[in-house]
């Protein structure tokens, strides 16, 4: 064993120019993988421990038609409930907004929102002042800062939607629910009865109705089983905040278990130049190989040997890899963090590192085995012959 540690050190530090190429290619896999794994897990976590401010309530019941009496009647009994602490309707549409005396036009989400709309979490006006819905009042709309910017647009500016024509009052940063769903456009928010004058909810349009519940800690469930099974059946979609955490857990997933793919190509690209490193190594140590089995040494303790420096440098080379992408992580957070949920961590996780480190020594043993094996095959006389002709001997 002594002999094998001892060959396996003599050799590296000898041959430590010729394997840095296979000590990056590690590296930069195991990097990958580690980076990618950890930033998506950390930012799944971050959001779906948010899933209650994506929705902004409690429960959520909507639907693409207009109310039924007898399903609004069920609704506002359950909504009267002393278990409900709060509720509120809004209604939805994507449409075009166009500056009344200016040129363009711009894909929108609108939503019309009545008090006391957020249930949970607030807006973030870009002044930095507090959301009013007296800023609603009399056709007045809150938009995006992005929809400003996009139009050239600013504050007092008169847009048209649909037939009706409401005055900016204000863009806000941050609104709640943001990021929530994809969007076609922008969000505007107008008051909930200023939407009927636009005629986005006539025959024809896919507005969605929504109300929102926020119900007393505990008894969310008992509400959305009430809910269930009474107005079940009817067009209508029930949802908690729960399961918008199980489905933003499912998607996340599938971005991690897609990424870690992506980290895991790098890693056996890098492997394939692990290959050609060890196969040119192995013949640049025919010689040394040759001397070694002249004086008695057989072939498999010659193999392990090198396969002991070999998964050496795999782990070497994963270790830097894991501190590549601490680094990764640190400027994820230097650049990215704004745009980020504020919960979000940005250490590596312990799954993404153990996966990574076995991956990194998999990938460097299994792409270095075959060069290795060719081990068996030098003969020692080849110290005989002539390096420019294998046939002919170096005396004669």
């Amino acid at each position: 064993m002594n002999f094998i540690l001892q060959m396996s050190l003599r050799e590296l530090r000898s041959s430590w120019k010729r394997m840095l190429f296979f000590f990056l290619c590690i590296s930069i896999g195991v990097a990958s993988i580690v980076a990618l794994r950890s930033a998506i897990n950390n930012i799944g976590q971050a959001v779906t421990g948010e899933a209650r401010q994506v929705l902004t309530a409690d429960i959520q019941i909507d639907s693409e038609r207009p109310w039924k009496e007898e399903i609004r009647t069920k609704i506002e009994a359950i909504a009267n409930s002393p278990v409900v602490e709060a509720k509120c309707e809004t209604i939805e549409a994507s449409t075009m907004l166009r500056p009344v005396k200016k040129d363009g036009a711009s894909t929108i989400e609108l939503k019309g929102i009545e008090p006391p709309f957020p249930l949970v979490g607030d807006f973030k006006l870009v002044d930095g002042g507090n959301f009013s819905y007296q800023l609603l009042s009399d056709n007045g709309a809150v938009v995006s800062q992005t929809l400003l910017d996009k139009l050239d647009l600013k504050i007092g500016d008169k847009v048209r939607l649909g037939e009706a024509v409401f005055e900016i009052r204000a863009a806000f940063e941050q609104e709640p629910g943001g990021g929530g769903n994809f969007r076609l456009g922008p969000r505007v928010f107008i008051d909930r009865s200023s939407v009927t004058g636009t005629g986005l909810t006539g025959f024809g349009n896919r507005a969605r109705r929504k109300i929102y519940l926020r119900t007393r800690e505990g008894e969310m469930e008992s509400v959305m089983q009430r809910l269930q099974n009474e107005i079940k059946g009817n067009y209508v979609t029930i949802r908690s905040y729960k399961d918008s955490q199980e489905s933003l857990n499912e998607q996340f997933t599938r971005a991690e278990n897609f990424l870690s793919l992506t980290g895991f190509i790098i890693l056996v690209l890098g492997g394939i130049g692990v290959s050609n490193v060890t196969r040119v190594f192995i013949e640049q140590k025919k010689k040394t190989i040759a001397v070694l089995k002249c004086i008695g040494g057989k072939g498999n303790k010659i193999i392990t040997v090198y396969l002991t420096q070999v998964l050496s440098l795999g782990l070497a080379g994963s270790l830097f890899g894991l501190l590549l992408a601490a680094i990764i992580m640190f400027f994820v957070k230097l650049y990215f963090a704004d745009n980020l949920p504020p919960t979000t961590s940005y250490n590596l996780r312990t799954s993404a590192i153990i996966q990574g480190l076995g991956i990194g020594l998999l990938v460097s043993l299994i792409f270095s085995a075959l060069p290795l094996l060719r081990i068996k095959l030098i003969k020692p006389s080849i110290l005989l012959r002539n390096e420019s002709d294998p046939s002919t001997p170096r005396f004669g």
